[in-house]
């Protein structure tokens, strides 16, 4: 008699069923960026903080997000740069503050995000304003999404 190939499929399901499910810590989670940020994007102590294991989370993500933890987390992480860049904070200080190793490792994570360079961003922010400005005679502060 032949064994048969797992079932993974199935075996998934039930995982994301048991941890979807009201008795899994995870049904406490409302905000996963703030998971996120908590532990300083990095998966492993996200699934930490939710009581489970990396793996776990992985699965997680991968029905409701449809990424993984790790690429949510970087594109979390460089919109909330680009929000904190926008505002006119410094790539050090968002380095700093988004516990980036440093601006380097920031400007290398944003360009692999938006294909553009944190200082791109300011520029055409800056032209953009100005183009506001001398649209309207005023100033306004607007994000291009």
């Amino acid at each position: 008699m032949e064994p048969s190939a797992p079932n993974h499929a199935v075996s998934d399901v039930r995982v994301a069923k048991k941890i979807g499910g009201t008795s899994c810590p995870l049904s406490a989670v409302g905000s996963w960026e703030r998971v996120a940020i908590a532990a300083s994007f990095r998966p492993v102590d996200m699934a930490a903080r939710c009581g489970i294991s990396l793996r776990q989370l992985e699965r997680v993500f991968i029905e409701r997000f449809h990424t993984t933890p790790k690429s949510w987390a970087r594109k979390l992480r460089c919109n909330l740069a680009r929000d904190l860049l926008a505002k006119g904070w410094t790539n050090k200080a968002v380095a700093q503050e988004l516990r980036f190793s440093d601006a380097s490792h920031l400007c290398h994570e944003f360009r692999l995000e938006f294909g553009a360079t944190p200082r791109d961003l300011a520029s055409s922010l800056n032209t953009s304003r100005r183009e506001n400005y001398d649209r309207t005679g005023q100033l306004f502060l607007q994000l291009r999404g």
